[in-house]
């Protein structure tokens, strides 16, 4: 998810077309390991909500730009996470097991209250801007309306037919309306089981090289109530007057034009909070701005490498978020490791699996997968200096080879069969239980001797990008904190001592120092033309500390910042 924003004035600002290319990215978050389906501010502006395929809903501070706080709701998917009046509960989908909407209570994590009556998925909700009441969509065809202080369903909005309903209140939430295909139909809230009392018919085109048009996937009111917006699975936003008659001909005032979708996603566009501008997401990853008013094209902005699915604006705060998804194995690959903290803690295996192993991986027994896994958050925890929790992972691991090897002992197998498109030798297991062990005890001679990445030390394709990430990060992190912790020596000497192979090269060749039988080293002195003299059999001049003493400080100081 990326938080663009300006910047916030407490007299207010009055958005123009001039200051939206002056937009910067404020923060982006790579919390989640599967697509974000719905992004949601609260009605102060202060908070954004997030349900994601991955199972999770996450709370951010929009003003701090932090994350503030996120539940699993691994048992009942979530999808359309929207905010209650409170800033502490939510109103969301079921995606497993059920199609029942729960109101959830983030402060303590528990639900409040369950909405039974959809037979299929529930693809929109919709909160109303003034009360507790709040419509939900679903595949079945209905349309339904419930209040948050009881369970039972306050209406039904007459069958829409097969297909998939987009639902919004207007901003005073006297009318709501209902699209599905290409007509949208609107509803007076208090008397809706009379029918609509306005329908809006939508030439939608087919799609390049097809029969269809692509289908309606939001819709969102303006601020006057006066436009809808349209957003569609195609490469068009569509503007339309609700107070269109049907003599009045094309309701549609404006097509937003110049965003990119060939390959026809669900993209929700999104209206500025007074209107006047509508936004969109684009195949190339950028977000596209047009004026209401006339339907021009402003700018576009980059940030995403990936297709903005949705795009949110701020309520009260001159912001927008947009987001996407970041997908494991790009983690690993950028070095985002709390993501893959994040799934495996989750005890998710077959989609770990899935994302961290290659293409060709096929799934194996669930006690071979956990090892695997196991492996995976203990070195993402080394890299993230938690050493409590890389202890954790390391026993957890510990415990699954020996149960692996009691259960082939009567085969002799000493190969683990984990799914991962090979095989990976028990020894590799042991090594990485044995790298935990040497740097929580701060040895690091020895654990750089197991991070070798040449052919005697070969690491599985899993493991790898762990393992390379994971030297470098012990390697800064031990240099800045040896010169820091003895002012004689340089970052460039520390980062040197940590790879002992290099040592003589470093010191003797491009330092001028020459290195001693016993470790130590001294420093030449000047020679009359005040060069440094290079003869090796020389044994004057100012002697360093020596390699063992900076070893030695190197395992006191290497994880000082985990105390």
């Amino acid at each position: 998810m990326v938080a663009t924003t300006l910047g916030d004035n407490p007299n207010g600002e009055l958005l123009t077309k001039d200051l939206i290319p002056q937009f910067e990215i404020g923060k982006v978050f790579k919390d989640n390991s599967a697509p974000i389906t719905s992004l949601d501010f609260h009605a102060s502006g202060e908070v954004c909500v997030t349900a994601s395929k991955d199972d999770s809903l996450r709370l951010y501070d929009a003003i701090n730009g932090t994350a503030k706080h996120f539940v699993w709701s691994k048992k009942y998917g979530c999808a359309h996470a929207r905010f209650t009046h409170s800033r502490s509960s939510i109103i969301y989908a079921s995606t497993k097991e059920d199609d029942t909407i729960r109101y959830h209570s983030l402060h303590d994590n528990k639900y409040l209250r369950y909405f039974r009556g959809h037979t299929d998925s529930v693809v929109d909700l919709e909160m109303s801007p003034n009360s507790d009441s709040f419509l939900s969509a679903s595949i079945d065809g209905s349309v339904r309306l419930w209040d948050l202080r009881t369970q039972h369903c306050q209406g039904l909005a007459g069958s829409q037919g097969r297909g998939r309903p987009s639902i919004a209140f207007d901003q005073v939430a006297k009318v709501f309306a209902i699209a599905i295909h290409s007509r949208i139909r609107l509803y007076d809230v208090v008397n809706f089981d009379a029918g609509p009392f306005s329908t809006l018919d939508i030439q939608l085109p087919a799609r390049p090289g097809g029969t269809t048009p692509p289908p309606i996937v939001a819709i969102e009111f303006a601020n006057d109530g006066r436009d809808i917006l349209v957003s569609t699975a195609g490469d068009v936003c569509y503007l339309v007057n609700s107070y269109a008659k049907p003599q009045d001909g094309d309701p549609v005032r404006h097509e937003l034009k110049g965003h990119v979708n060939a390959r026809n996603v669900d993209l929700t566009a999104a209206l500025s909070p007074d209107a006047k501008f509508a936004a969109c997401g684009s195949e190339d990853g950028s977000i596209h701005f047009w004026e209401s008013d006339t339907g021009k094209r402003v700018t576009s902005l980059s940030g995403h490498i990936e297709i903005p699915t949705i795009v949110k604006w701020n309520p009260k705060y001159m912001m927008f978020a947009s987001a996407n998804t970041q997908m494991v194995h790009q983690a690993i690959i950028t070095g985002d490791i709390p993501l893959v903290i994040n799934l495996c803690e989750a005890l998710e295996f077959d989609l770990a699996l899935a994302n961290l192993s290659p293409p060709a991986a096929t799934p194996s027994t669930l006690r071979q997968q956990q090892l695997a896994v196991a492996n995976v958050l203990q070195l993402s925890h080394l890299i993230e200096n938690e050493l409590p929790a890389a202890r954790a992972a390391a026993k957890r691991a510990k415990m699954m080879l020996q149960q692996n090897r009691q259960n082939n002992s009567s085969s002799g197998n000493s190969v683990i069969r984990n799914g991962l498109g090979g095989s990976v030798e028990e020894k590799e297991f042991e090594r990485v239980v044995e790298i935990a062990k040497c740097l929580w005890t701060r040895d690091i001679r020895t654990a750089y001797s197991l991070l070798r990445l040449d052919n005697a030390a070969p690491w599985s394709d899993l493991l790898r990008p762990l393992i390379t990430c994971l030297r470098s990060s012990v390697q800064e992190r031990t240099a800045s904190l040896l010169a820091a912790a003895y002012e004689t020596v340089s970052v460039a000497d520390a980062k040197a001592l940590l790879d002992l192979d290099n040592v003589t090269h470093y010191l003797c060749e491009t330092r001028g120092w020459i290195l001693l039988d016993d470790g130590a080293w001294v420093q030449p002195p000047p020679d009359e033309n005040g060069k440094k003299r290079m003869d090796a059999n020389s044994t004057t001049g100012a002697v360093g500390p020596g390699l063992g003493e900076l070893r030695n400080l190197a395992r006191m100081v290497v994880h000082l910042e985990s105390i």
